[in-house]
């Protein structure tokens, strides 16, 4: 076992947690290689998108090149590939996949009880595709389970039925590249070095389709301890070098021994260690709430302070959730109604957006002529004035003709440009031609029918979908608001600022949620489910090294130190701040209440230098002026009440609370709006109703 590495063997670099995808070590090692061969033939491969240029810019950094760094994603690399066939597959998105499931779903004849029951509920599509997408990345099982049988049936009828399409779905993408690399179906020119970092993800397909096209090229594999999220949902233990080549040596990195507060409490949660802290600057907090509305109302605030004391940026900014089973549309909407711009890869955000809206109300109309209701003609009407040209739109051979006419029709492009903000406008841009390459899917496709009403449905369909947690497709970050997002897709980023949002008990750790079709007990009967389902108490310990024990049944340990590591890997994406949010209860569940993660319970009771901060707290003027006002309402109802009540008004307390008021009003830039707020409360609470 070395502690460095060889330019002329390949090898696996084990580096610690807390140095993240890129420690220095290995942008060192780049530059090394780029000086031996050039820097157009050294390939950096990623497992993840996100990040990509962050890196770019310190590898650049670190090799004294004005050049650009060759740095690419697993699955864009696997893309490319494709392209190269003589006839290469038209590639589904994961709205399209998901349409054509549900529509593949709808024909099918049950013949297992249990299935045929199950298929009556909402959730039921959504759960059987769930395993399909594990099935085409991890291999159909060989089972002799009803139930799993039945649905390896189905999932390979639908493979068929895209097969026969000419399509190819997104977790296909990289079995197919290997597929054409190994069977010499294609001209590559290999590069003469890879360094394929965040090895600790690439499942057994990958790690051979990398395998496959590096066979002659030399390799360095860069593992991060402790950090796997995607791999150990399919596979248990560490990656080892005999699952990467035949001669592969391990070079093992020193552990980062000191470090911030954050990089303290990532250390924490990953491997249980504790580091020494070269900078006690109070830059952890947990901001507790009694609701889920109170808790995001905190969120907002703390943001809202940050941007007025240190200008901060909305794209500095991550909200991080646990997966996509978490409300990460809400977190979006309760932003959003707060006039905070956001961005997801999980949650398109297609149907909140106003242009979207439009081309979807223009389909409506074709689609249901003759029984569309006038809120559909009036919201056309307000976005393009009093004669919106529905009338020239035919139901003609092209969807996609059809929506450009309109596009051109009413200047939809310069009303965005004009209208909205850089940021509004850049994201509007982007969902219209996302909406234009549906239409063209449907235009061009054997499996639906190129028809208004069938736009119309998979426009509401793509509208309420959320991209899979662990299969999605493969999006680079987008700049221009707050990153609301499933922890894997932060895993490779970083942000001057995070939020790792519903802190409690049941979210980290939850109940183990492998798939709602299987019960726990089934699915530990059933090791041959395409993800860890049965784990041992060895593979328990061998995955997570928190895991000193296993005092419960192993399935559910595995899960529960899969939750901590989730919680690790989203605080080590905070570069300067990072915040864990509480709530007791939601107003949909009253009476069930939360407490804080048991994680975050240790953290607290380990770090003294955490802050506390409960919701209502005045940290910035929007909370001051909301407390002024609830402080005018209260007070003049105590001496409304006064005649009548027994108890005496404190006038000192009064007093210090109007002359706190006086003070806002004197400093701050919206005295007046503040002081018209005032004195409207003290009008109404002296029955006077104002109708200005």
């Amino acid at each position: 076992m070395a502690t460095s590495a060889s330019l002329d063997r390949d090898a696996l670099h084990r580096v610690d947690f807390i140095g993240g995808t890129l420690p220095n070590e290995i942008a060192s090692l780049y530059a090394d290689l780029v000086d031996e061969y050039g820097v157009h033939d050294v390939l950096v491969l990623k497992r993840f998108g996100g990040g990509s240029e962050a890196v770019r810019d310190k590898l650049r950094r670190e090799a004294d090149i004005v050049e650009q760094p060759r740095v690419e994603s697993l699955v864009r690399h696997a893309h490319r590939t494709i392209d190269r066939l003589n006839d290469p597959p038209y590639r589904l998105s994961s709205y399209e996949r998901s349409f054509l499931f549900e529509q593949f779903l709808d024909g099918w004849e049950w013949d297992v009880p249990y299935l045929k029951n199950a298929s009556e509920h909402d959730s039921f599509p959504r759960d059987v595709e769930q395993f399909s997408i594990v099935a085409s990345w991890q291999g159909s099982p060989i089972t002799s389970d009803d139930v799993l049988n039945e649905l390896t049936e189905v999932h390979t009828a639908f493979q068929e039925q895209l097969s026969g399409a000419g399509y190819l779905e997104h977790a296909r993408v990289v079995h197919a590249a290997r597929e054409a690399v190994e069977n010499d179906e294609i001209e590559m020119t290999p590069p003469s070095a890879v360094i394929v970092l965040e090895a600790e993800d690439y499942t057994t397909a990958e790690r051979a389709y990398v395998r496959e096209f590096t066979e002659q090229v030399l390799t360095h594999w860069v593992a991060v301890e402790q950090s796997a999220v995607q791999r150990t949902r399919n596979e248990t233990g560490e990656i080892q070098t005999s699952e990467l080549g035949d001669d592969v040596e391990t070079v093992e990195h020193s552990e980062t021994d000191s470090g911030s507060l954050v990089d303290a409490v990532a250390a924490r949660l990953a491997m249980g260690r504790t580091v020494n802290l070269t900078n006690e600057d109070d830059r952890v907090s947990v901001l507790n709430a009694t609701t889920f509305d109170e808790q995001m109302r905190a969120v907002v605030e703390e943001v809202e302070r940050l941007r007025e004391e240190e200008a901060l940026r909305y794209d500095d900014v991550a909200i991080v959730l646990k997966d996509n089973r978490s409300p990460i549309r809400g977190v979006i909407e309760a932003l959003n109604s707060r006039g905070i711009p956001t961005t997801s890869t999980t949650v398109s955000g297609l149907g909140d957006d106003p242009s979207v809206r439009e081309l979807y109300t223009v389909a409506r109309v074709m689609a249901e002529p003759d029984t569309v209701n006038d809120d559909a003609y009036g919201l056309l009407s307000a976005r393009v004035g009093d004669d919106p040209p529905v009338d020239e739109i035919d139901s003609a051979d092209s969807l996609v003709g059809e929506l450009w006419k309109w596009i051109r029709l009413t200047e939809l492009k310069r009303r965005i440009a004009e209208n909205e903000s850089e940021i509004d406008a850049r994201a509007q841009f982007s969902h219209v031609n996302d909406i234009i390459e549906l239409a063209e899917f449907a235009d061009r496709s054997p499996l639906i029918d190129a028809t208004w009403e069938q736009f119309r449905d998979l426009l509401e369909f793509s509208f309420e979908h959320a991209a899979p947690d662990a299969y999605g497709d493969d999006i680079d970050s987008v700049e221009g608001g707050i990153l609301v997002d499933a922890v894997q897709r932060v895993k490779t980023g970083q942000w001057n600022t995070v939020f790792v949002v519903n802190a409690v008990d049941q979210e980290y750790p939850s109940d183990p949620r492998v798939n709602r079709l299987f019960s726990r007990a089934h699915l530990e009967r059933i090791p041959e489910y395409p993800m860890v389902s049965a784990p041992t108490a060895d593979e328990v310990k061998e995955t997570f090294e928190t895991a000193k024990t296993v005092d419960t049944r192993p399935f559910r340990a595995y899960y529960s130190h899969y939750s901590r590591r989730l919680m690790a890997v989203a605080t080590r994406a905070a570069d300067s701040r990072l915040y864990f949010t509480t709530y007791r209860e939601r107003r949909s569940d009253p009476g069930k209440y939360r407490r804080p993660s048991r994680f975050l319970v240790d953290l607290l009771e380990t770090f003294p230098q955490i802050s506390e901060v409960t919701e209502g707290d005045i940290r910035t003027e929007s909370r001051a002026v909301d407390h002024t006002l609830d402080s005018i309402d209260r007070t003049l109802d105590e001496i409304r009440r006064a005649p009548t009540a027994d108890d005496p008004i404190d006038l000192t307390e009064i007093e210090r609370n109007f002359g706190a008021i006086q003070r806002l009003l004197a400093e701050s830039e919206r005295g007046d709006e503040i002081a018209a707020a005032i004195a409207a409360r003290a009008d109404f609470a002296d029955g006077v109703v104002r109708r200005e």
